[in-house]
C-alpha cells in the first residue's frame, strides 16, 4: 500500500512538472507578446507626442504644410489608439497566464526555479506597462497644453477680429503708428491714474495708521506698492501683448497674401511639370510593358517546349523503370523461393526425408525463362526431388548409431567369418578405449588408420558440420564396417550433391537481384 502511495505521488510530481513546463512555455510566449506590444505602444505614444509638440509649437510654413503636420498628428493618434488597445489586450492575456501559473506554483511544492521565472516575467510585464503609463501621462499633459494654446489662439483671434482692415503698405504703417500713439497715450493716462490712486492710498494710510510705528507703516506701504505695481505690470503686459498681437496679425496677413500668390504660381508650374512627366512615364511604361509581354510570351513558349520534352523523357524513364521494377520483383521472389529450398534442405519435416519438388516448382514458376536456372533445377538429383533428402541433423544423429555398430564389427572382413570372430570383434569394441571424437591431424598415414580412428575422425567432422570430409574418412572403411556405413554414405553424397546445386541456385538468384538493383 505504501509503495502504491509513493508511486502515485511520483506520478503526480511528474505530471505537475510537465504541466508547469507547458504553462511556463505558454506564459513566456504571452509575456513576450505583452512586452513587445507595450514597447510598440510606447513608441507610438512617443511618436504622437513628438508630432503633436511640433504641430503646436511651430507656426512656420504654408497652410498646406501645417495641414499636413496636423494630418500626420491625426494618423499617429489613430495608430497610437490601436497599439494601446493591442498592448492592453496582450497585457491582460499575460496577466491571466501569470495568474494561472501562480496557482499551479502554489499547488506544487517543488517549483522553486519556476517561481523565480514567474517573478521575473511579472516584473518585465509590469515594467513595460509602467513605461506606457508614463508615456500616457506625458501625452495627457501635452494634450492639455495643446488645449490651452488652442484656447489662447481662439481668444487672440476674437480680439484681432476687432482690428480695422488694412489696404496697402502705407495704410498699414499709418495704422500701426496711430495705434502705437494711442496705446502710449493710454499708458501715460494709466500711469497718471495709478500715481493719483497711489497718493490717495498713501494719504489714507497716513491718516488711519499715523499713530502706529513707522516700520509697520513702511511694510504695509511697501506691500501695497507691490500690489499696485503688480497690477500695473499686468496691465502693461496685456497692453504689450495687444500691440504685439496687432503687429503679428498684420504681418501674418501680408505674409499669407504673399505666400498664397507664390503657392498658386508654384502649384500651377508643378502641375504642368507633373502632367508632362506623367504622360512621358505612361508612354514609356506602355512601351516597356509591350516589350516585356513579348519577352514573357517567347520565354513561356520556350519553357513549354522544354517541359514537353521533359515529360516525354519522364514517361520513357517511368516505362523503363516499370520494366526494371518487374524484373526486380521477380528476382526477389526467386531469392525467396531459393531461401525456402535451403530451409527445406536444412530443417526438413518431422525427421523424414523432405521431397523438394514443391520448392523446385516454385523456383521454376518464378523464373523459368533463365537458362542457368533451368540447368541448375534439372541438376538436382531425381531421388532428392521425389523421395526427399535427409537433413544434416538427421545424418549427424544417424552417424552416432552407425559409428557404434562399426566399432563392434571392426574385425569382420568381406568373407563374414565365424561367430567366434563376431564375438571377438564385439569384445574388442568393449575393451578398446577410444575417443568418440578425435580431430584429424594435418597429415594422415593411411597405413595406420583403423576402424576406431576412422570413426573418431569422421565423427569429429560430422559434429563440426564437415560432412564432405567425414564421407572421405568413411570411404576408407572395408569389410563389414563398410557395408554398415554404405547406406549412410549414399545419403550423405545425395545431401552434398543436392546442397551444392541449391547453393549454386541461390548464388545465381542473388546475382540476379544485385543486377536488377544496379539497373
Amino acid at each position: 500500500m505504501q509503495r502504491e502511495t509513493t508511486l502515485v505521488d511520483e506520478l503526480e510530481v511528474s505530471a505537475n512538472e510537465v504541466i508547469l513546463g507547458e504553462m511556463l512555455s505558454s506564459c513566456s510566449v504571452a509575456c513576450a507578446d505583452a512586452i513587445l506590444a507595450n514597447n510598440i505602444a510606447e513608441s507610438a505614444i512617443a511618436r504622437h507626442s513628438a508630432l503633436l509638440r511640433v504641430a503646436v509649437d511651430s507656426n512656420q510654413g504654408s497652410s498646406l504644410e501645417r495641414s499636413l503636420r496636423w494630418e500626420s498628428v491625426k494618423q499617429a493618434e489613430e495608430e497610437m489608439k490601436v497599439k494601446k488597445e493591442e498592448a492592453k489586450g496582450a497585457s491582460e492575456r499575460a496577466r491571466e497566464e501569470l495568474a494561472k501559473m501562480k496557482l499551479m506554483i502554489e499547488r506544487s511544492p517543488d517549483a522553486g526555479s519556476v517561481g523565480g521565472s514567474w517573478e521575473g516575467m511579472m516584473e518585465d510585464v509590469e515594467g513595460a506597462v509602467v513605461k506606457v503609463t508614463k508615456r500616457e501621462e506625458e501625452e495627457s499633459m501635452l494634450e492639455e497644453y495643446r488645449a490651452l494654446v488652442e484656447d489662447a489662439r481662439v481668444k487672440l483671434d476674437g480680439k484681432l477680429t476687432g482690428l480695422p482692415p488694412v489696404g496697402g503698405d502705407i495704410d498699414i504703417l499709418l495704422h500701426n503708428q496711430h495705434r502705437v500713439e494711442q496705446l502710449q497715450q493710454e499708458l501715460v493716462e494709466l500711469r497718471e491714474e495709478h500715481e493719483v490712486a497711489l497718493k490717495e492710498v498713501e494719504e489714507k494710510v497716513r491718516e488711519e495708521w499715523g499713530g502706529r510705528r513707522r516700520e509697520e507703516w513702511e511694510e504695509e506701504e511697501r506691500r501695497r506698492r507691490e500690489e499696485v505695481r503688480g497690477e500695473w505690470e499686468e496691465k502693461e503686459m496685456m497692453s504689450q501683448l495687444k500691440r504685439q498681437a496687432s503687429s503679428h496679425a498684420e504681418h501674418l496677413a501680408q505674409a499669407m497674401s504673399y505666400l498664397e500668390r507664390q503657392a498658386s504660381e508654384r502649384y500651377e508650374k508643378m502641375l504642368t511639370e507633373i502632367t508632362t512627366e506623367l504622360q512621358r512615364e505612361v508612354r514609356e511604361a506602355r512601351e516597356e510593358h509591350e516589350a516585356r509581354t513579348t519577352t514573357i510570351a517567347e520565354d513561356f513558349q520556350s519553357k513549354l517546349n522544354l517541359a514537353q520534352a521533359k515529360v516525354a523523357g519522364i514517361e520513357s524513364v517511368v516505362d523503363g523503370r516499370a520494366t526494371i521494377e518487374g524484373e526486380s520483383r521477380k528476382a526477389q521472389e526467386l531469392s525467396l523461393a531459393c531461401d525456402g529450398l535451403l530451409f527445406s534442405l536444412k530443417y526438413g519435416e518431422g525427421g523424414l526425408p523432405t521431397p523438394l519438388h514443391k520448392d523446385l516448382e516454385s523456383v521454376k514458376k518464378v523464373y523459368n525463362e533463365h537458362p542457368v536456372i533451368e540447368i541448375l533445377t534439372s541438376a538436382v538429383p531425381h531421388e532428392a526431388v521425389e523421395r526427399g533428402v535427409y537433413t544434416e541433423e538427421m545424418l549427424r544423429s544417424a552417424f552416432s548409431r552407425i559409428g557404434k555398430i562399426c566399432r563392434r564389427v571392426s574385425m569382420i572382413d568381406e568373407n563374414k567369418d565365424s561367430l567366434l570372430v563376431y564375438f571377438l570383434s564385439y569384445l574388442k569394441s568393449l575393451l578398446t578405449i577410444s575417443s568418440a571424437q578425435l580431430q584429424p591431424p594435418t597429415e594422415i598415414d593411411e597405413s595406420k588408420l583403423d576402424v576406431f580412428s576412422i570413426i573418431s575422425y569422421a565423427n569429429y567432422c560430422v559434429q563440426h558440420g564437415d560432412l564432405e570430409q567425414a564421407a572421405r574418412f568413411v570411404n576408407q572403411l572395408t569389410g563389414e564396417p563398410r557395408k554398415v556405413v554404405d547406406g549412410w554414405l549414399s545419403e550423405v553424397r545425395l545431401f552434398l550433391e543436392t546442397r551444392q546445386t541449391i547453393e549454386a541456385l541461390s548464388l545465381v538468384s542473388n546475382s540476379i537481384v544485385i543486377g536488377t538493383q544496379l539497373e
